[in-house]
């Protein structure tokens, strides 16, 4: 950058130098001394080098120069249009380095402010003091809380902070503090999602100072394991189904990857009886190794079910266990096995309700969204990558790999963080797509295999933008393939039917768009004995 600044404001220094040059030239700005009127004022000889030049002859033009008026004196004549030239010419490398310059303070400066600037405070009148990665050191605890919050992203900073002020600790009062901070932080549901993957070193820290009190250690049990527990329907139902798989689950936010054990406490459930509308129904029941999960197949004397809403009920047992183990291994423990209750660090028997409803097809189940904004994007990202036809169980497997490159612009840069980079990249509506083609007059269906969404390869964000690159896979199985077939004609639409099941999807996009001329490699074509060859 110095160097490239240092070439251009000495091209710029020369180019201007050399307009001043012809401005002087053209406004006779040094000529002030007499010159040579000959040849009716063209020849202008400079004769301020000749002593008693009035009785000679110019060397230029020979013009005797004692005659009356052949002898001028120059009044000095401004061009000030090449004056001002000139001078924008001088001038224009340090503006440019300058604003160059400027404009890269003030990104630095801005981009510390967007990462660090979270919280304000408000300690004397209305004078407000911005809390950043900077002074948050010197911040009171209630500012930490507000900055992960605000800024979750920023985890690095602000939860290394909390195990060093956890590490430091030398009270009682202290460390339950921060205790309340770390359990404010696993109740925020972008702080979690964090936080749960890394908390194990700031309960190890607590575990180590020896100053958090029982009080709080309890009620870090409670918000770690959770606090409600609930049934979570694992696959939607339909009229006619038998089976049900639940699972049990009391943490609010992140997921089952947080550790089983917490300062050696895990949770236990045991289930006592299930019913399904009123009636008792037997059910195969396994506790999860992790933080906590238990997950039920319900079904046996489930008779089918009918369309409508329906009841889940389950009275279970549920206790918080000390006692020595490896951190993410609970293992599987009978109920006889449970410590007495006056041993319990917790223990809650209660019944969990959960109401569902029986769907009679798909489309009762999830809407049909129409949305052309949405599908001119998706044909403007999606790109064909390649198109394989290989031989497959007797017949001819069609395979389609497409790239689908997302892209979210900051219009606001200072919320440009987000908590997770792919919140800004989701669509409106799910998209689930297939790939439609006609061959011998005859339609055919490719389905998506893989991710929904597509297998992810790039996930990235800048100061300006967030982007996602994901490879989306779709096959159909033909019984034959004309050997003339080169190209085809792909029409993507959206398909709810392979989402039927997914209880988190109720709208799916409905519309169209086509990809034409997608050139075919035909590798069913090639010939085992060619290949033979050619590897010999």
């Amino acid at each position: 950058m110095a160097v490239l600044g240092a070439c251009a404001f000495a091209g710029g220094a020369v180019l201007g130098f050399f307009f001043l040059l012809i401005g002087s030239w053209k406004g006779r700005m040094w000529w002030h001394a007499p010159r040579c009127g000959g040849r009716k004022g063209k020849c202008g000889y400079d004769l301020r080098g000749m002593k008693n030049y009035a009785g000679k002859a110019c060397p230029e033009c020979g013009e005797h120069l004692g005659e009356k008026g052949t002898v001028e004196f120059v009044r000095g004549r401004m061009h000030w249009w090449m004056m001002l030239l000139a001078f924008g010419v001088l001038v224009m490398p340090g503006m440019v380095i300058g604003g160059v310059l400027g404009y890269r303070y003030y990104k630095v400066w801005q981009s510390e402010k967007v990462h660090a600037q979270v919280a304000k405070v408000q300690p004397v009148g209305n004078q407000f003091v911005e809390v950043t990665e900077h002074n948050l050191d010197q911040q009171p605890v209630s500012k930490l809380i507000a900055y992960a919050i605000d800024r979750p992203q920023n985890e690095y900073i602000w939860y290394r902070e909390l195990c060093g002020r956890m590490q430091r600790a030398k009270s009682v009062e202290e460390a339950d503090e921060l205790m309340r901070a770390i359990r404010r932080l696993l109740n925020d549901k972008d702080a979690s999602e964090l936080l749960v993957h890394d908390i194990e070193k700031f309960v190890d820290l607590a575990a180590s100072v020896g100053y958090v009190s029982d009080e709080e250690w309890n009620a870090f049990y409670l918000d770690w394991f959770g606090k409600d527990t609930r049934i979570i329907l694992n696959s939607r139902m339909f009229v006619g189904n038998q089976t049900l798989n639940v699972t049990i689950r009391s943490y609010k936010y992140g997921d089952t990857y947080g550790a089983g054990r917490m300062n050696g406490v895990y949770e236990l459930h045991h289930i006592k009886e299930v019913r399904v509308d009123g009636k008792v129904m037997s059910y195969n029941g396994k506790q999860y190794q992790i933080r906590g999960n238990t997950n039920l197949s319900i079904g046996g004397t489930l008779p089918p079910l009918k369309k409508g809403e329906h009841v889940i009920e389950i009275d279970m047992e549920r206790a918080f266990v000390k006692g020595p183990g490896q951190r993410s291994y609970v293992g599987e423990i009978s109920r006889d096995q449970w410590p007495a209750k006056d041993k319990l660090v917790r223990y809650k028997a209660k019944t969990v309700t959960l109401n569902f409803n029986a769907y009679e097809d798909v489309g009762e189940a999830i809407d049909w969204i129409k949305d052309e904004t949405l599908g001119k994007k998706l044909h403007d990202e999606m790109k064909i990558k390649q198109c394989v036809a290989r031989r497959y169980r007797g017949g001819v497997r069609l395979h389609l790999v497409c790239e689908r490159l997302q892209k979210h612009v900051f219009k606001d840069r200072k919320n440009r963080y987000g908590k997770v980079i792919a919140n800004y990249l989701q669509d409106p509506t799910q998209v689930n797509l297939q790939g439609e083609i006609k061959i011998g007059g005859k339609k055919h269906v490719m389905k998506r295999v893989g991710d929904l969404g597509g297998e992810q390869k790039e996930m990235s964000m800048s100061r300006s933008e967030a982007k996602r690159l994901a490879v989306c896979r779709y096959e159909v199985d033909l019984s034959e393939l004309d050997e003339d077939v080169k190209t085809i004609d792909v029409v993507f639409t959206g398909n709810r039917e392979q989402l039927k099941l997914n209880v988190e999807v109720d709208k799916v996009w409905q519309g169209r768009f086509e990809k034409k001329g997608i050139e075919v490699e035909r590798w069913d074509l090639v010939r085992e004995e060619d290949v033979e060859k050619e590897g010999k």
